[in-house]
């Protein structure tokens, strides 16, 4: 592959990968399965094209990056998660809920939109808790996603791609 085709399938993947971040931080199942989709599918395709370069290639290079990209933004993504459940449940406004449970308590159902605006409430309610944990693991993810895209656009190699930063 010559390298104008391998620096557009650089860039295509992080843009990809942009999409996929920005996708699953909205609040809406449909997004959220679609950021999975993407993700997933940047990679398997980077693992394809890792394999399928040789070790000193310009997409080898980058599809390393981007593979420990991934992983490693993934793992800080499930601490913050993580992190952000134990303290909306330690320290979070939960009227929003015991009303839920006062309402089904008492026999009265409710539809499907309301269940959702209550929700939307709650998120907006502990947000700041919800948001803290999370944000240093999506600052992580635009480095290394903003540098990768900038050093493949112009066809430079990460200097060491296996690092952590």
């Amino acid at each position: 592959m010559d390298t104008e085709k391998q620096k557009q399938t650089i860039s295509v993947l992080y843009i990809f990968l942009i999409a996929s971040t920005i996708l699953g931080c909205v609040p809406n199942m449909l997004c959220v399965l679609l950021s999975l989709v993407l993700f997933l599918t940047v990679l398997l395709a980077a693992y394809w094209y890792r394999f399928r370069d040789e070790e000193d290639g310009l997409l080898f290079n980058h599809m390393t990056y981007l593979i420990g990209t991934i992983w490693i933004g993934s793992t800080f993504l499930l601490i913050g998660i993580t992190a952000a459940a134990y303290l909306v449940y330690e320290r979070g406004d939960q009227t929003i809920i015991q009303g839920i449970i006062d309402k089904l308590s008492n026999g009265i159902m409710m539809t499907e939109s309301e269940l959702s605006t209550m929700f939307m409430e709650y998120v907006t309610v502990n947000q700041n808790l919800i948001l803290a944990p999370i944000i240093p693991a999506l600052l992580y993810l635009v480095y290394r996603i903003a540098n990768g895209f900038a050093r493949g656009a112009k066809g430079y190699r990460i200097a060491n791609p296996r690092s952590w930063l």
